[in-house]
Formats: structure tokens, C-alpha cells, sequence
């Protein structure tokens, strides 16, 4: 059976999870409530039914945490194996295996000492260190890694259309995925930057299995699931932030590609892009503008209204003349201005500016 993976959603979002606790004289950091799998999900085209997941789950005890799915020679090999275990095990593993409700729940420990001593593990401890202290609230996610013997059966789970069945699966790790964390943001004598996606205000929307579980990049998602999204799912968002203006959306490169094409197969009558029938049916949709600033299944939107967000000017651009200290020096001029962003909430407490990812 070939490794899998399944892309499920945050390890953690709230500092409230993460905790150290000492085991063996020496400190962890402990995750709590990391989710790796949940009931009854079709990932990619593939439905992952809760009573094979029964069968399964607990086969996740102790099982490694990688950073980062184990991949030689362009193929997933197990997280067991010698060489992923050089290149890719930081001293994170899984323990605790439980299931609440339609969620498999474990807790990840991570050897402090063991992953400092390595470029990833260090690049991930500054991370959970930096979400304790609350500068860096951004989401850290994770992928499951599994062996499963497809069924191929097609049907539809939670909406969403799948045309295989996962039985007998088998878990092999939970990597914890460094491409999905953010950017590293400017700092200022100890002050770090907030944009967009990073802002207290900004309304985070998790597009994630643990969420509204759509995937805007893959084919695997029908366009009917898309436009279903857009008018429905993410218009639940708006209405309960009472969104009454059209909101100026931004997508990644992926997402356009996806979202570009026609709506109808070769054999099909409807002429036009599924972005089109986005644009004509969600009323709370102005326009759609690619950035390459975003990757992958991410998009951040908002009300081009000053009441919530604008940028705020300490310092319009200006210019001045560097000291010139001999005679034949170049003559430089220094360029600079301040300026940020501001985004605020309305009088009830609500904000119009969203940044979805999962």
C-alpha cells in the first residue's frame, strides 16, 4: 500500500493548548488536543468513514511527528524509516489517543533540548515559544501520513462527492507542516508587524476538515461545491459579522487556476468560468484579484471602507540629502516614509475583513 496523506487542519491556534511538562529529567512542550483525523471526511476524493477510523485510530499512539511529510528519492516513506528519521524527526511524537465526538484527539510532546539541537526543531520551538508569549497567534497545521486499501465507491459525505473509500487504514505519523506557517513578520524594538492575516481583528476562517473543509485548488472539489461555498457556507461568516458591502477578495495563484475554469465539461451547456457564476450568484462577492503574495488554499477579503480598514500615515514620503564628507563622494539622497495599517471593528464588535486558509 502506497503512504498517504491527509491535510486535516491546525495543530494549535490558542496558547491555552501548549504547555512544558519534564519527563525523564528533561522539559517537553506539550500540545494538547491535536487533531489528526475526523470522522467521516472526504480529503481529495477520498472519504475516510468513521467506522474504518474506529478500527484504526488507535494504531496513532506514539506514533512520530515529523516536520514536514518524510519524503527520498520524491516518494513518501514512513516516518519509521532510517533516513526520514535523520532528515526529518525533530523529538516530536503522539500520545494520549482518544476520540471525542466525530474527532480523533492526541497529545503531541516535543523534546525541547532534542529539537534544539536541529534547524527545523529550533525553527519550530522559536515558533510555539512565540504563540505562548502571544507574538505569533498564527495557526501551525498538520498532515496525517496513513496507509489505507482503497474501495472504489463513489458517493458524497457532508456534501462534499468522493469516488473512493479508505478501509483498512494504518497510521504512520502526523507531520507538523513548516510551508504552512507564516511569514516572518517585521519587529520594530520588540514590536512585531501586523498585516491582514495577522491582525487581533481580522476574522480568521479555517477552510480545514476542522472547519468549512473545502479546498479551493483541487479539481477533486466540484464547482458546485465552490459556488456553494461562496453562497452559502462563507455567507454565514458575513452575516453573523453583519457584512452588508461587497467584499474585495484577494486568492492565490492556485486558487485562480482553479477558479478559471469552465463550468461546464466539453459535454456540458453552460458557457463561462466558475469564477463567473461566483460573481453572479453571491451577491456579497465584488471581485476577485490574484496576488502571489498567498499560496495554496488561502484568500483574504474585505470591505474597501474606511470605517474598518485603512492605512494610516506617521511620516509622507520624503527626501534628504545624505553628508557628503569628501568632495568627489556620489551625492546620495535618502528616501523614507512610516505608514502601517489600521483595521478596526464596527460598534458592535464586528469586523469586516477575513483571512481564510486551510
Amino acid at each position: 500500500m502506497t503512504l498517504k496523506s491527509v491535510n486535516v487542519l491546525s495543530v494549535v491556534n490558542s496558547k491555552s493548548k501548549i504547555s512544558t511538562q519534564i519527563i525523564d529529567g528533561k522539559e517537553h512542550i506539550v500540545i494538547n488536543d491535536v487533531v489528526p483525523i475526523v470522522d467521516d471526511i472526504v480529503m481529495n476524493g477520498i472519504f475516510y468513514p468513521a467506522d474504518e477510523i474506529n478500527k484504526s485510530y488507535m494504531t496513532l499512539n506514539d506514533n512520530l511527528m515529523p516536520l514536514d511529510h518524510p519524503r527520498i528519492n520524491n516518494e513518501n516513506v514512513s516516518a519509521l524509516n532510517p533516513q526520514a528519521i535523520n532528515n526529518f524527526y525533530i523529538g516530536a511524537w503522539g500520545r494520549n489517543v482518544r476520540k471525542s465526538n466525530d474527532k480523533v484527539l492526541m497529545d503531541a510532546y516535543i523534546d525541547r533540548k532534542f529539537a534544539e539541537s536541529t534547524e527545523k526543531g529550533r525553527m519550530l520551538v522559536n515558533r510555539l515559544d512565540d504563540m505562548m508569549s502571544g507574538k505569533n497567534t498564527t495557526p501551525i497545521h498538520v498532515s496525517t501520513g496513513l496507509t489505507y486499501t482503497p474501495d472504489n465507491q463513489s458517493g458524497t459525505s457532508k456534501g462534499k462527492r468522493y469516488k473512493s473509500i479508505a478501509r483498512n487504514m494504518k497510521f504512520d505519523h502526523v507531520a507538523i507542516l513548516p510551508d504552512k506557517q507564516g511569514a516572518a513578520t517585521p519587529k520594530v524594538q520588540n514590536f512585531e508587524g501586523k498585516g491582514i492575516t495577522n491582525h487581533p481583528h481580522t476574522n480568521q476562517v479555517d477552510l480545514s476538515a476542522s472547519g468549512l473543509n473545502i479546498d479551493l485548488t483541487s479539481t477533486a472539489t466540484s464547482n458546485d461545491d465552490i459556488i456553494n461555498f461562496f453562497t452559502k457556507d462563507f455567507v454565514v461568516i458575513l452575516d453573523a459579522n453583519l457584512v452588508s458591502e461587497q467584499l474585495k477578495v484577494f486568492i492565490s495563484p492556485e486558487i485562480e487556476r482553479r477558479l478559471n475554469l469552465p463550468y461546464s465539461n466539453s459535454n456540458g451547456f453552460k458557457e463561462g468560468t466558475v469564477k463567473d457564476y461566483i460573481l453572479r450568484y453571491s451577491a456579497h462577492i465584488g471581485s476577485f484579484t490574484k496576488t502571489f503574495e498567498l499560496k495554496g488554499n488561502h484568500f483574504i477579503g474585505y470591505v474597501r471602507n474606511a470605517q474598518y480598514i485603512k492605512t494610516r500615515i506617521a511620516a509622507p514620503i520624503g527626501s534628504f540629502m545624505k553628508q557628503r564628507i569628501n568632495p568627489h563622494d556620489n551625492y546620495q539622497t535618502l528616501v523614507w516614509s512610516a505608514f502601517g495599517l489600521q483595521i478596526k471593528r464596527d460598534f458592535n464588535g464586528k469586523s469586516k475583513v477575513f483571512n481564510a486558509r486551510g
